[in-house]
């Protein structure tokens, strides 16, 4: 049964800002396990690491990172965006089945039929 309330459109988070979170985690996971744990043993090899291969420290910890994160990206990609006009599209057809509360077939043959007259008026 359809209802006169309104859904309120949510907007998920942008890829830029998941990806800030990850980023933010993961510099706080630095930060917590420098307050936590004992790195004496740690420190020490990365020190001899360092002094052994003349790697910078830098570097150590950026091997190190990828030793734990592997070949798995810890950054989302940004996604390609569908073009406006099919955006709008969906977006009308949803408002409409909302709104009225129109079966999802009718709406479907409904649009066909407005997209095929739109094609035939610009092919005359």
């Amino acid at each position: 049964m359809p209802t006169e309330k309104k859904i309120d459109l949510m907007k998920s988070p942008s890829t830029e800002r998941n990806n800030d979170k990850c980023i933010e985690q993961f510099t706080q996971r630095i930060s917590d396990t420098l307050v936590k744990e004992d790195l004496e043993f740690f420190s020490q090899l990365i020190e001899q690491c360092q002094y052994e291969h003349n790697i910078p420290a830098i570097e150590i910890a950026a091997v190190l990172a990828w030793m734990v994160q592997g070949n798995k990206s810890m950054l989302l990609k940004p996604s390609v965006k569908q073009s406006t006009y099919r955006n709008t599209e969906k977006r009308k057809m949803r408002a409409v089945k909302a709104d009225v509360g129109i079966d999802t077939a009718l709406v479907t043959k409904l649009s066909i039929d407005v997209s095929l007259q739109n094609i035939n008026q610009r092919a005359m």
